[in-house]
């Protein structure tokens, strides 16, 4: 007898560092300031900042840049692959936030 085996998805219990908690607080604070993230330091912002400030995170806390990042607010089209990857990087962004409410 013959039978289909999936993989199951068991979430990955993330260890959220200082260090995480610190970039997740610098990303936090640039998006927070009006159009920081969307202009390049040589226009007054701070994009370059934010982009490589992002892009550690992420390979930090997931292995990999691409798809969505914790510092996304809005999910993805359902149909994208990136969508499975949703309620992970969400719960991840949960536990950064409480870390950062609760660091003196």
């Amino acid at each position: 007898m013959v039978t289909n085996r999936r993989a199951l998805r068991h979430g990955r219990r993330i260890r959220v560092t200082p260090e995480m908690v610190e970039l997740f607080r610098r990303g936090v604070e640039i998006l927070a300031t009006a159009d920081a993230s969307e202009k390049w330091e040589d226009e007054g912002g701070r994009r370059r900042e934010y982009l490589d400030t992002s892009k550690r995170l992420d390979w930090t806390l997931l292995g990999h840049v691409g798809g969505p990042s914790v510092f996304d607010t809005l999910a993805p089209a359902k149909e994208l692959a990136s969508y499975q990857d949703w309620p992970e990087v969400q719960a991840i962004r949960r536990a950064l936030l409480a870390a950062v409410r609760s660091a003196p």
